[in-house]
């Protein structure tokens, strides 16, 4: 039987901007379709509150928070990871 892969569990906060907080976790998994494989898992959450009340206010909040995701995944992740398990929008259309 082999030995299972060491448990990896971590979270990272961000303050990026004043309003939004962007939280990162690394953790692994075992991949059960997969004999048991272990696979790490990247997870982005973004906690805040938007500047005002209205749509627009909760909109732009929404996208300021969708373009830290995508620039963090950016920054810690190699092109070939981004080719192979993540494709941009301007890939599909």
């Amino acid at each position: 039987m082999l030995d299972a892969a060491p448990a990896f569990n971590c979270v990272y906060r961000y303050d990026l901007v004043p309003g939004l907080q962007l939280h990162i976790s690394i953790r692994t998994i075992e991949v059960t379709a997969d004999s048991g494989s272990p696979c790490l898992v990247l997870e982005f959450k973004a906690l805040g509150r938007p500047d005002g009340v209205t749509k627009l206010d909760a909109d732009a909040w929404y996208e300021r928070a969708h373009d830290m995701i995508v620039a963090q995944f950016l920054d810690m992740t190699s092109e070939e990871i981004q080719r192979r398990y993540w494709m941009p929008e301007e890939e599909t259309e």
